[in-house]
């Protein structure tokens, strides 16, 4: 017979034994979208033969759900049955008690199978107790995140794919950090290891005739992390302006042993290009944008010092308009200086002042971009000067005094920091070094670097909300 509806929100809510032969469920409810046409929650339940048809407007087309102090939930699909719509497998804790399964022998199903969170601890804790299983000839995608293992007898269980390199997201600080999502559960002999290390590589940027600006090799003892309820843990490297389309490659040792087989290689310019074409947000995909043009500014410049470049520059491939960065002005940097702060940082004429006043003079001012976006102050140290010393925060080194910010967030390259040498005190940002950039006569890739800049903050700043 037929059981149908256009008001329920649940068609048949069902906590015995039931077979379901020859029947069809329909719910069509245009006014609800979390409709169950069958809702499974304690039980054998037997689909023969029947049709069972989703809400259209939004749900499933039944649910296998070991719910609360009901003790099992077992519902086999078989015979010439027609799911169409979606099924969720659920349970009200990850407690699988006597058992909850989903068994697909035969028939077809057009929806997905959706795992829930507590169900799928369930079954990552007793799969000998909660699963859901398939005939070989049954055809049907695996849920989100897991495959179908062969049983070696004509059937299939659902497992979680066990990826060692899980997935991968970028820490915007001074240095951008790629974060690399590694699985222990996929890491053979874990639990027990002494040691578990991951190890990153990738090419180096050489200066000055071998000073190298970020490790050639990163290692990260795996044991010493936390990892989260999933067996997740992150290892993350700091990667240079310049840096961001380089390959990073990951392998994992156990112990002393030899590297898993499985190598992960990946770049912050691949993740990028992952957020644009992915479902995100207009601002979100506006910084990454900025961020790769950034990178890809840096690249020009700092072209000579690479030790291998890179076939493309980071921003290579993405939808991105040069003309904005073209238009940009030191008045629109200094503007946006004002605005974040009431005020605009010393000017070089004021610079100039403080090294007069503390018996010494004020040599040069400069952003490391390829330290994280450390901005220094540099003044001369000259023999005469015996007497004169910096703050305590100040460093000497063989000619200057120099006083520095280390690390600036992105969002924070518009914030006036505050410097103090010889008694004297001056605020200062990094926009305001972009600025004085495109009002010297450097190169245009150092121009178009400060440019860059500057749309890298202010598209930080809308998407964190400064």
């Amino acid at each position: 017979g037929t059981i149908t509806s256009a008001k329920a929100k649940i068609l048949v809510q069902n906590y015995s034994n039931l077979t379901l032969d020859g029947m069809t469920l329909t719910l069509n409810n245009p006014n609800y979208t979390g409709a169950y046409t069958l809702s499974n929650n304690n039980g054998d339940i037997f689909i023969n033969n029947t049709t069972i048809n989703a809400n259209p407007a939004g749900g499933f087309a039944f649910d296998v759900c070991r719910y609360a102090s009901y003790p099992s939930v077992k519902v086999t699909v078989e015979g010439n049955s027609v799911i169409n719509g979606d099924v969720e497998v659920y349970a009200s804790n990850s407690d699988p008690k006597e058992g909850f399964s989903l068994n697909l022998k035969s028939g077809t199903m057009t929806g997905d199978i959706v795992v829930t969170p507590s169900a799928a601890a369930a079954m990552a804790a007793t799969l000998e107790k909660a699963s859901v299983n398939k005939k070989n000839t049954f055809n049907q995608d695996p849920a989100e995140g897991y495959e179908w293992k062969d049983n070696g007898d004509g059937t299939s269980t659902l497992v979680k794919v066990q990826k060692l390199f899980a997935s991968h997201s970028i820490t915007l600080e001074g240095k951008v950090n790629l974060n690399f999502y590694i699985d222990t559960d996929a890491i053979p002999g874990y639990a027990n290891a002494s040691s578990v290390t991951a190890t990153f590589t990738w090419d180096s940027i050489a200066v000055d005739g071998g000073k190298h600006y970020g490790d050639d090799v990163v290692k990260v003892d795996l044991k010493k992390l936390t990892p989260n309820a999933d067996g997740i843990v992150k290892a993350y490297v700091p990667v240079n302006a310049a840096q961001m389309a380089n390959d990073i490659t990951a392998k994992v040792y156990v112990g002393d042993g030899d590297a898993l087989a499985e190598t992960d290689v990946y770049s912050v310019k691949k993740y990028g290009e992952e957020i644009i074409a992915g479902d995100y947000t207009d601002a979100t995909k506006t910084l990454v944008k900025e961020m790769l043009n950034y990178g890809a500014m840096a690249q020009k410049l700092f072209e000579n010092q690479l030790v291998v470049k890179p076939e493309k520059l980071a921003n290579a491939d993405i939808d991105y308009d040069p003309t904005k960065m073209n238009a940009v002005t030191s008045a629109d940097i200094i503007d946006a200086v004002e605005d974040a702060n009431g005020q605009r940082g010393a000017t070089m004429d004021q610079l100039r002042a403080i090294g007069d006043s503390i018996g010494g003079k004020w040599f040069t001012t400069s952003v490391i971009f390829l330290d994280g976006n450390t901005l220094r102050h540099y003044f001369e140290n000259k023999d005469e000067l015996e007497n004169f010393a910096p703050d305590a925060h100040g460093v000497q080194d063989k000619w200057f005094y120099y006083v520095e910010q280390k690390d600036i967030v992105a969002k924070d390259l518009d914030t006036l920091y505050t410097f103090t040498i010889g008694g004297e005190s001056f605020k200062y940002s990094v926009l305001d070094y972009a600025a004085a950039i495109l009002e010297s006569n450097m190169s245009p890739d150092a121009q178009n670097l400060a440019k860059a800049l500057y749309l890298y903050n202010q598209a930080a700043n809308a998407y964190f909300g400064n």
